[in-house]
């Protein structure tokens, strides 16, 4: 279009109407670019943020006292969950209860055996423990008034089933007896350990 005409009639009216369309360009490209960088970010964080609406396994629960119906000790709110293979490092965790309950169990020191015990106990099956005082127990007795230290060392731990939250480990390891800081024994020995995870009440301190 030829805005020759106008612009000879008033040439200054015809710069400022270009200059004003110019910027008004120029706003609108600035503001169409911020909009979409927004977006961009805006999606990102929504992104971020959708993992949250998903359920994550947790250890623990405190439980209010109004909302139960039957009044309990004040000090046993905390309920500990059981930990799900869905959580992370539940294999590690695993395994590494798996090793200690074996030393609990069969590894020998006259100083601190009873405390291993009495843990051992806790974290036991009621007929497997019968059954261990009554097989096992008595040599285990029989080596300590002999001055014997028993050790385990591990050489492996393997998950070879699931089944219904029970997990199957097979540990082998090597069994070492000392008397008087001299090793009277030692050999190579295998153990299948079942083992599951139960929630239990604990203090709240």
């Amino acid at each position: 279009m030829d805005h020759s005409a106008s612009r000879a009639a008033d040439p200054y009216a015809f710069e400022v109407a270009h200059t004003r369309l110019a910027w008004t360009a120029r706003l609108l490209a600035f503001g169409f670019t911020g909009s979409v960088a927004l977006n961009l970010v805006l999606g990102g964080a929504v992104g971020t943020l959708v993992p949250l609406k998903t359920v994550e396994p947790m250890l623990i629960r405190i439980e209010q006292t109004s909302n139960r119906a039957v009044p309990v000790d004040p000090a046993s709110l905390v309920r500990v969950l059981p930990i799900t293979k869905d959580a992370a490092g539940f294999d590690l965790l695993m395994e590494s209860f798996v090793l200690r309950y074996l030393r609990l169990l069969l590894e020998v020191d006259p100083v601190g055996h009873q405390d291993r015990l009495t843990e051992a106990n806790r974290f036991s099956d009621t007929d497997f423990w019968k059954r261990f005082l009554k097989e096992k127990y008595p040599e285990m007795k029989d080596a300590m008034k002999a001055g014997t230290n028993r050790s385990l060392a591990i050489e492996s731990v393997s998950r070879i089933s699931e089944r219904s939250g029970v997990y199957r480990y097979l540990v082998a390891f090597e069994q070492v007896d000392e008397r008087e800081g001299n090793i009277t024994e030692r050999k190579q020995n295998h153990a299948y350990v079942a083992v599951t995870s139960r929630p239990y009440v604990a203090r709240e301190s």
